[in-house]
């Protein structure tokens, strides 16, 4: 069971400022992005999202993907709008640009 009060509300705070940051990143290279998931799933207490920044394609609707922002644990926390997948490569090769990695794994989205 998560230990909750006042550590959820500051692991909260800080997951939303990075989350914030990385909707602001993503949003300047795909011209919109929505903050996402912004505490880690992968933890049994509320820990905020990692600062890190790597970014993954996931495929949704055909013809349709988003790019992600996640964190290492592959936190997702931003999300682009529907993208045309070829405009994907242009994506990445500016995130790389901005020195960003691949997430090689599969990133967690919310629900």
């Amino acid at each position: 069971m998560p230990r909750c009060g006042v550590q959820y509300f500051e692991a909260s705070k800080i997951g939303q400022e990075r989350t914030e940051r990385s909707a602001q990143l993503l949003g300047s290279v795909t011209g919109y992005a929505k903050s996402a998931v912004f505490l880690r799933h992968e933890s049994d207490s509320f820990e905020p999202v990692g600062e890190e920044n790597m970014y993954a394609v996931v495929s949704l609707r055909p013809p349709s993907v988003v790019v992600v922002l996640c964190d290492a644990g592959g936190n997702a926390k931003a999300m682009s709008q529907f993208l045309h997948p070829r405009a994907v490569d242009d994506v990445t090769k500016k995130l790389e640009g901005l020195g960003l990695r691949k997430y090689e794994g599969e990133p967690y989205l919310p629900a």
